[in-house]
């Protein structure tokens, strides 16, 4: 009777009552009266004094693929007056899918569970306790990946957004639906005037037109409420995406030149003195400035922050700055690439200028990292650095051409110079390695198959086990992830495969974190009850059957077959569904009690299926169950007596057979365990030779042979012969090539004697004390 098993299938002031915002009178900008803080402050002119200053901070991108940190607890302890969401707050829309789907949106609910988990933040909301909260959205809290105005959840969103940044229900920002969610506030501070912009960069987006973010109606709003407050000192003009540097590719979003060159007109036409630009969205931060004076009369400055809880590295390769470096045109740059975890500060305050004997007004601006300590720093002086003056605006027209019309130019100039000028080694292997990221990659995680069904096919298996992770279904909602579950039943082989009229496979199966839903997923993920019955049916599981029923629990479940006088019992581990990460328990109490009773069952062989590795302890690399579990588990067949047990996993993307190494721990004969994990992508596409590193950090107490890096299924033919029941275990790969391979005897190798359990302790000691000491030891090793 063969049996297949797969894994990791892929398709693919300090009071909030101080916060008064009220309306101006016929006007649509709003009056921020913002407590004040005093405080010492060093810049790095190090010049320190007593003053009334302003305090701003902002930042993008919080919570992408429920990442999460304390960033929050560092903005509240530098306790700013304000806070601006410069876009992606939260992430509403499906991002897996945003790699190969044009309409990624999600439904409502799961819209508002994304903009709850932001506020539910615990530092965020004590910031929020004490600091005004303004914003505007980017394309992941707009609701689509790269969205426009033609998305037709606009509206919805606008709504969902406002309630989100709490905007007052009486604001024109709220009720003038027709319209983005641009809008305008003024500060007082100490007989300074600070107007804020912040442009919506996607409702008007009309991307198949000119390629014009802003729309007639935003731009004419914005000249008038630049027009009418011509008496600002300051103007911080806020926008989703990056304003000055314009770069050919399309790899990072960018406002355009069409859109830049009418606000920077604008600027220049009004004389604003005092203007500059604040930008998110793409996962690193950075300084730009315009480097032709002419544009505006002097030389704007952008601050870009972008990256609260997650940045680019940890989804790309190391030294990826090599690559935006490498096509983004020096003429915009200011300052290095900053990669990591940062938000953004702006601090105002006055100082008197001894030099020309008048008092001036300075404005820092700081990249500061996940700790608050400052990376980059600009300085700048209103009446130096900021004071418009009409006699550098004789050459507009040629800084306009400059960018305009010698873009590509530019563009190829800096690919040029990345290889020859600046002979950077790292960048023509980034350049090359990030195109196959960005292309081929997502092809292979989201949307690749390949010849496996079709190998598995020619077995002719009775019986199919899902192992865990059959689709790559993390954040998305229960329709993201329905639709996944499709495409992979929609595949010709797979379908093929299961509906073969002559043998037609049973076809079972458990899931792990990523079918599950979240990546290393536990109890608290709030789409586990919806992700079941998905699950349940992309399994094809009966409506009539207990684990339909029994909704509550996680979806565990044995079977009971009975072939040519052999009885085979496959029983299946949820170990996400009840897994509390803090008590270090994946079963759950109703889990351990159905295990108890059903390890009474008297069968021949028992096939234990879980969705990560039962004995090993590699903790540096993989999931694996929990130390606790694992005893608690050789306890229950140790003391039911169990004969002829073996555990199937996967999760890891290699294969490898594992074994107790110790007969006492259950009743007198070693368990083996078999991995197979990999059937369209294997460790190896994501590190070189991983092997020799996982090799490393798993301990060779339970290693049976080497791991093995290549695509993969498992294989269980179990015959009987004489009196005695023989299990032959291959893991094959993807020319049918047999690459690990056990034979075992129920009689000769699982059969339990309970004469042999006198050394149990020391088993357990194996088990849990030494690998621990194996484990501290890499570690060392590793440093």
């Amino acid at each position: 009777m063969p049996i297949i098993i797969g894994l990791c299938w892929v398709d693919f002031a300090k009071c909030s009552s101080q916060f008064n915002q009220t309306l101006e009178s016929n006007k649509t900008s709003q009056t921020l009266n913002l407590s004040k803080k005093k405080s010492q402050f060093r810049t790095q002119e190090k010049v320190v004094q007593d003053f009334e200053q302003l305090k701003i901070a902002f930042g993008s991108c919080f919570g992408m693929l429920h990442f999460k940190n304390e960033i929050f607890k560092t903005i509240r302890d530098y306790d700013p007056n304000l806070w601006i969401w410069l876009g992606d707050a939260a992430y509403t829309d499906d991002v897996a899918a945003g790699v190969y789907q044009s309409d990624n949106s999600m439904p409502v609910d799961y819209v508002q569970s994304q903009f709850q988990q932001t506020l539910d933040d615990p530092y965020f909301q004590e910031m929020r306790s004490k600091v005004q909260v303004i914003g505007v959205w980017d394309d992941h809290d707009y609701g689509l990946n790269n969205g426009d105005s033609t998305f037709e959840n606009k509206q919805m969103m606008r709504k969902l957004y406002l309630d989100f940044i709490n905007e007052p229900k009486s604001s024109l920002r709220y009720t003038e639906s027709h319209r983005g969610v641009y809008q305008d506030y003024i500060i007082y501070h100490e007989g300074l005037k600070i107007h804020i912009v912040l442009l919506d960069v996607r409702f008007h987006y009309n991307e198949d037109g000119p390629n014009d973010r802003l729309g007639e109606l935003q731009y004419q709003w914005l000249e008038t409420i630049l027009r009418e407050n011509s008496d600002s000192d300051l103007t911080l003009i806020g926008s989703g995406v990056q304003i000055l540097p314009e770069r050919y590719t399309s790899y990072v979003e960018q406002l355009g030149h069409p859109s830049k060159e009418r606000i920077l007109k604008m600027v220049r036409e009004l004389k604003k003195s005092g203007v500059i630009f604040l930008s998110g969205d793409v996962h690193y931060a950075q300084f730009y400035q315009t480097k032709c004076e002419s544009f505006t009369g002097y030389n704007i400055m952008e601050i870009c922050s972008s990256g609260l809880s997650h940045y680019l590295k940890q989804a790309c390769p190391s030294k990826l700055e090599n690559f935006i470096e490498g096509h983004t045109p020096k003429i915009f740059k200011d300052s290095e690439i900053y990669m990591n975890i940062n938000f953004a500060t702006i601090q105002i305050y006055k100082k008197f200028d001894k030099e020309n004997l008048r008092e001036d007004v300075l404005v820092s601006l700081t990249i500061r990292d996940e700790q608050g300590f400052a990376v980059e720093e600009r300085v700048l002086s209103l009446l130096k650095d900021l004071k418009f003056d009409s006699t550098k605006t004789r050459y507009s027209s040629m800084c306009t051409n400059i960018q305009s019309k010698a873009q590509k130019i530019l563009m190829f100039n800096r690919l040029i110079e990345s290889f020859i000028v600046d002979k950077d080694p790292q960048f023509i292997y980034q350049f090359i390695l990030l195109i196959s990221f960005v292309w081929i990659l997502p092809l292979c995680i989201y949307d690749y198959s390949n010849d496996i069904f079709k190998i598995i096919k020619s077995h002719n298996p009775d019986i199919w086990i899902w192992n865990g992770d059959a689709a790559y279904t993390d954040d998305v909602s229960y329709i993201g992830q329905r639709q996944l579950f499709v495409a992979l039943i929609n595949i010709k082989d797979y379908q093929d495969f299961i509906s073969d009229p002559v043998r037609k496979p049973k076809v079972i199966g458990i899931w792990d974190d990523h079918d599950y839903g979240i990546n290393d997923g536990d109890k608290s993920f709030l789409f586990k009850q919806q992700n079941r019955q998905i699950y349940l049916d992309f399994i094809q599981e009966p409506q009539d059957t207990q684990r339909r029923i029994q909704n509550d629990t996680g979806i565990f479940q044995d079977y009971v077959v009975k072939y040519e006088n052999i009885s085979v019992h496959i029983i299946l581990l949820d170990l996400r569904y009840d897994f509390d990460k803090q008590g270090k328990d994946r079963f759950g109490e109703k889990q351990i009690e159905w295990l108890d009773n059903l390890l009474k069952i008297k069968t021949d062989l028992k096939i234990i299926v879980s969705g990560i590795q039962v004995i090993p302890d590699n903790f540096f690399y993989n999931e694996q169950m929990q130390s606790e579990n694992k005893l608690l588990l050789f306890d229950l067949i140790a003391k039911n007596q169990v004969s002829g047990v073996i555990f199937l996993s996967g999760d890891v993307h290699y294969t490898q057979i594992y074994n107790s190494n110790c007969e006492s721990i259950t009743g007198g004969y070693k368990m083996y365990e078999f991995v197979s994990s990999g059937m369209t992508h294997h460790a190896n596409i994501f590190q070189y030779r991983i092997q020799d590193d996982a090799q490393f950090v798993t301990s060779q107490l339970f290693s049976e042979d080497h791991i093995k890096v290549d695509f993969n299924f498992g294989l269980i033919k179990i015959q009987k012969s004489f009196d005695d029941v023989e299990l032959e275990i291959q893991i094959r790969n993807l020319q049918d090539e047999i690459i690990t391979y056990k034979r075992l005897s129920l009689s000769k190798q699982l059969k339990h004697y309970k004469k042999n359990t006198e050394y149990q302790q020391m088993c357990r000691l194996i088990h849990t004390i030494i690998p621990a000491i194996f484990i501290r030891i890499t570690a060392v090793l590793i440093k």
